[in-house]
């Protein structure tokens, strides 16, 4: 016992070492090819119009929001500084019954969606509710209030549901005729302790009346409705607020469901059976038994389940707006003026990046929330993340022109949609060109199954209160027809471009940052922003894979003499494939004032015509470019030559839009040389890591994920109704990727499993070793 006081250092990195073994005997053989789009309210019969569309762009899935009916929100509820609500997103995901009818649309419209997108190759992951009911003092379906009345079922007693204050929830007073509920099947506590299991699960979550999942009863109506989904021809679930209820109650409700409709096998990748997606939102701490990621993968049977993976996102955002921080925040903070001090010594050089993203590094990072591959759902943002939910404080900003928080009565504010903010934070809104380049990132990475997130832009009111800033704005909801109806109205930006530069999202937005789809209403959001129609991110599906299963290769591998070494440092370049069975690569910019002029690349691709899909559309009917001049040419040795990228800008080609035949001649004779250069071959060996993303107490600003740590004692957790991203299935129309059944009960698992369990406790016991944080 007495080396477990000396050798604690030790026994961290062995936990690690086991923990990382234990998630790579436990993964599937192969990453998935599969894609995920989130359409944040997006109404059935627009996403039925998109899905022809979206199905040439190569998506797997969409996972809409909730389809439940829910609760009707005008004007009644209130925000911390008194402004009106007016039909916010959360209501959504506060349900009043279990009928398929919604401010999304009716049953009808459902089923009419599910079909054409399913004609169009794609299956639906319906976002299910189903740990709580809706916290409102009178309760009524909105299935029966207007504009969604229906005759057939007559409106529930107004006392049906009363609000009690000793336990400051809402709970039924009496029977639900149209759920078969009473105050027996609900838990009559709130949520004091976050880290507590027994109180995250079996205790109600602000305020909202918590469902006891664990009675047959309950498990039963609940599953009746997702059999009813089914039969409608959904393909999966995305299970909201999973972490407030028990795996095992899960596994119960699910492992008893049937397969997916035959017609949405033959016509998807669903696979055979449904795709389960658990949001599990990590708390910042060594979780119990019941909170962590791993907990939830084995729901549903022998297929398992994927799970959110929140610390993709997180770590994105302290590495990728590290640069940001030192050029904007801390330069100025240390020297008084921005380009002096050594800011930028805090940071990871860009073009390092695969390497902190490896399975291997995040299950260091994650710790106790790490995910074998084939289990995580990986992101750049979701619904909340874009309005920092789930996420540390948002504590630094920095707006251009002169433009400051401005003091109002309640904290400092900045009163209007600014586009000169932004924030420590990535969002389609906020370091929108950042945001896409590691979108594409994500999507060509070898790790997880990506899924990319489409909204709404809303007119922002930033607020500074204790240091933190928010967004007092961020229940506005989507864009409506009407002043007093929810129905929301659809229309997309344009995405015209001309000439051989990448199209930004940034531009984008600025173009359209005056547009009011709904001018009529000045309490819903502007305008969709359709973001997956921008060419590079439309491109991803398909790009994803034509790279296949295959190692990073090329990386980095490229001419630029004349380019000043923060230049060369923040461009990462990386193919996936080789020159005989197609593939895909991508050069990516992250300087943000810096171009790369006159680069030469080393593609790994083989000699041909390619169409920049930054730049331009494909015709995969027609087999051309659609926008000519983003046509660039491959030599015989797989080189780019003499090629232009503007700051933020990226370059995306893929043999699956070129004039290459992948079985030609040279293939032939000279084999896939390119396939050999792996990541180890191509020297990306991790610099040393800098000293704040490793140890704290060095007196320099802390990392966002340090933040989070010292944040964490006596900082109430802001959890919302609805929090999280949409995965995959493992068999998700990916036929090599194996069964949670083949990895999570090998004997290896098991073996492994013991032996961790073994060596540590016996330390942990005595009280002398503590599992390693977040950030260490």
């Amino acid at each position: 016992m007495a080396s477990c006081f000396v050798r604690a250092p030790l026994l961290t990195r062995a936990f690690k070492l086991l923990l990382w073994l234990l998630v790579v005997f436990s993964r599937p053989a192969d990453a998935s090819t599969a894609s995920l789009l989130q359409l944040f309210a997006w109404p059935y019969d627009a996403i039925a119009e998109e899905c022809g569309r979206l199905g040439r762009d190569g998506w797997t899935a969409i996972q809409i929001s909730p389809v439940f009916s829910h609760v009707r929100i005008n004007g009644d509820r209130e925000t911390d500084l008194g402004e009106k609500q007016i039909y916010p997103w959360e209501e959504m995901y506060q349900p009043i019954s279990w009928r398929f009818h919604s401010r999304l649309g009716n049953e009808t419209q459902l089923r009419n969606m599910v079909d054409r997108c399913a004609d169009s190759g794609i299956f639906i992951i319906a976002d299910v509710v189903m740990n709580h009911l809706a916290a409102m003092d009178n309760c009524c379906d909105t299935a029966t209030s207007l504009p969604f009345h229906d005759e057939e079922y007559p409106p529930c007693p107004a006392a049906a549901k009363i609000f009690d204050p000793s336990v400051e929830l809402c709970v039924p007073n009496s029977t639900f005729p149209h759920l078969s509920l009473t105050q027996e099947d609900f838990h009559l506590c709130g949520i004091d302790d976050y880290g507590d299991a027994e109180q995250v699960k079996d205790c109600g979550l602000s305020g909202l009346p918590d469902m006891k999942t664990e009675s047959p009863k309950v498990q039963r109506l609940l599953r009746s409705r997702l059999e009813a989904l089914l039969e409608l021809g959904v393909g999966g679930f995305r299970v909201d607020a999973a972490k407030h209820m028990w795996p095992g109650d899960l596994d119960k409700i699910f492992d008893g469901l049937p397969d997916v409709a035959k017609k949405t096998q033959d016509q998807t990748a669903s696979g055979k059976r449904p795709f389960i997606l658990p949001e599990v939102l990590p708390t910042f701490s060594a979780p119990q038994e019941g909170l962590r990621n791993t907990d939830y993968i084995n729901i549903g049977g022998n297929e398992g389940a994927n799970v959110t993976f929140f610390h993709w996102a997180f770590r994105l955002r302290e590495i990728g707006l590290c640069p940001w921080k030192a050029r904007h925040i801390w330069e100025e903070e240390e020297d008084g003026a921005e380009g002096e001090g050594e800011g930028g010594s805090r940071c990871l050089a860009m073009n390092t990046l695969p390497q902190w993203f490896s399975e291997k590094a995040m299950v260091e990072y994650s710790s106790w929330y790490a995910l074998p591959s084939g289990n995580a759902v990986t992101f750049v943002s979701n619904h909340d993340t874009e309005r920092s939910v789930g996420m540390s404080a948002i504590q630094d900003y920095k707006c251009q022109n002169g433009t400051e928080l401005v003091e109002s009565g309640e904290g400092m504010m900045l009163h209007n949609n600014d586009s000169s903010c932004e924030l420590d934070m990535l969002s389609p809104w906020s370091h929108p060109n950042q945001w896409v380049l590691l979108t594409i990132f994500t999507f060509t990475m070898p790790y997880g199954t990506p899924r990319l997130y489409s909204s709404y832009d809303w007119p922002r009111r930033l607020i500074e209160l204790t240091g933190d800033i928010f967004d007092e704005h961020g229940w506005v909801g989507p864009p409506r027809y009407e002043e007093d109806s929810p129905e929301s109205a659809l229309e997309c930006p344009s995405f015209e471009h001309n000439g051989s530069a990448p199209l930004l999202w940034g531009d984008v937005l600025e173009s359209h940052r005056s547009w009011d789809a709904t001018p009529q209403i000045d309490t819903d959001g502007t305008h969709f922003n359709c973001e997956h129609r921008l060419p590079a991110l439309a491109a991803l599906p398909r790009l994803r894979k034509a790279m296949g299963d295959g190692p990073l290769v090329e990386v980095n591998n490229f001419d630029a003499p004349a380019a000043k070494a923060e230049l060369q440092e923040s461009v990462l370049t990386y193919g996936r494939g080789g020159r005989c069975d197609g593939g895909g690569w991508v050069a990516l910019n992250f300087h943000p004032s810096l171009a790369a002029t006159n680069f030469t690349f080393s593609t790994a691709l083989p000699k041909g015509s390619y169409c920049n899909l930054g730049a331009s559309y494909w015709s995969h009917e027609a087999s051309k470019c659609e926008n000519r001049e983003a046509l660039v040419k491959i030599d015989e040795d797989g080189l780019l030559n003499g090629v232009d990228m503007p700051p933020e800008g990226f370059i995306i080609l893929s043999t699956d839009a070129s004039d290459v035949d992948t079985a030609n001649e040279s293939c032939a004779e000279g084999g896939d040389g390119a396939a050999a250069d792996s990541e180890e071959a191509a020297g990306v060996s991790p610099p040393p890591q800098p000293a704040e993303f490793l140890e704290e107490g060095n007196g320099k600003e802390p990392t966002g994920r340090e933040q989070q740590q010292q944040q964490q004692d006596g900082q109430r957790e802001k959890e919302t109704v609805d929090t999280d991203a949409a995965p995959v299935p493992p068999s998700m129309q990916q036929p090599n990727v194996s069964s949670a059944a083949d990895r999570g009960r090998s004997w290896s698992w098991v073996l492994l499993s013991v032996l961790s369990a073994a060596v540590l406790s016996c330390c942990w016991f005595v009280g002398i070793y503590v599992p390693p944080s977040l950030g260490s």
